[in-house]
């Protein structure tokens, strides 16, 4: 678990943070993104009422704490980057009157925190957190019973996709990375990790602990929120790093991430 932290704080420290915006799909490719927002808007119709507060977990640097604040909602985001959290700042100073920040480790918050939130929102997150099913009982904890839990961009269980989708992935990604810097390193890592070799103390390894490790299974995750009595829906679509390959995937309706949205109401 330290590993993992310490790795996440490293590799997305302040001289990563333009390079994290432009390569990941749900920030630099429209469409992703529109589907994010979709998700963002179908959690808050869910609520019952304004002022609406939501739980921004592993904020990162701000972007998506941004889109939640142009919403109109009020913003807790719980980042352990310090440089993450500058950012963050930085990015939604506009919006100050509604956003609350703390600079620590996301599951020592949930264990301290005693407030209730309308929505906890885990975006491009789960996936760096070893074990984010015990994560998700945590936030439960913080949930109101009219509450609802918001998840984007983890990548589906591999096991769970089917092998043409997963080796078009693969493709896809050797392409993208070969005009990316660290040519050599980064494709060295990549046949490593097919191999079925992780390096303990590698930081590249750790900060995308479950990308490198078989994805984030997504049907143990809606089984554990319907155990709790929540209504879940799940989106899975396609993504990848490339302008290209993120057009081609959507078309040939590939699938590669997914999303969750849990809430007490009815499904509709």
């Amino acid at each position: 678990m330290n590993e993992a932290r310490h790795a996440n704080a490293q590799v997305y420290g302040s001289d990563h943070l333009t390079e994290y915006v432009e390569t990941t799909p749900h920030l630099s490719h429209p469409a992703v993104t529109e589907l994010m927002l979709k998700q963002m808007r179908r959690a808050l119709s869910l609520c019952p009422a304004a002022p609406v507060r939501v739980l921004d977990l592993g904020a990162g640097e701000g972007s998506v704490t941004r889109h939640w604040l142009a919403l109109r909602v009020e913003v807790t985001a719980v980042e352990q980057s310090p440089a993450m959290m500058a950012e963050l700042r930085a990015k939604c100073a506009e919006h100050g009157d509604r956003l609350r920040c703390a600079t620590m480790e996301v599951e020592a918050y949930l264990s301290e925190c005693r407030e209730q939130f309308d929505i906890v929102s885990c975006i491009a997150f789960l996936h760096h957190v070893p074990d984010y099913a015990g994560l998700l009982e945590l936030a439960l904890q913080r949930l109101r019973k009219t509450g609802v839990i918001v998840t984007f961009a983890d990548p589906l269980r591999y096991r769970s996709v089917p092998r043409g989708h997963r080796l078009f992935q693969q493709f896809a990604y050797a392409a993208w990375r070969l005009w990316r810097p660290d040519v050599l390193g980064g494709i060295g890592r990549r046949i490593r990790r097919l191999r079925g070799v992780y390096l303990p103390g590698s930081a590249f390894d750790n900060a995308e602990y479950h990308v490198t490790r078989g994805g984030v299974d997504q049907d143990a995750l809606v089984a554990l929120l319907a155990n709790k009595g929540l209504n879940v829906e799940i989106v899975r679509y396609w993504s990848s790093q490339s302008e290209f390959f993120q057009r081609t995937g959507s078309k040939l309706g590939l699938m590669s991430e997914f999303g969750l949205l849990a809430h007490a109401g009815d499904a509709g």
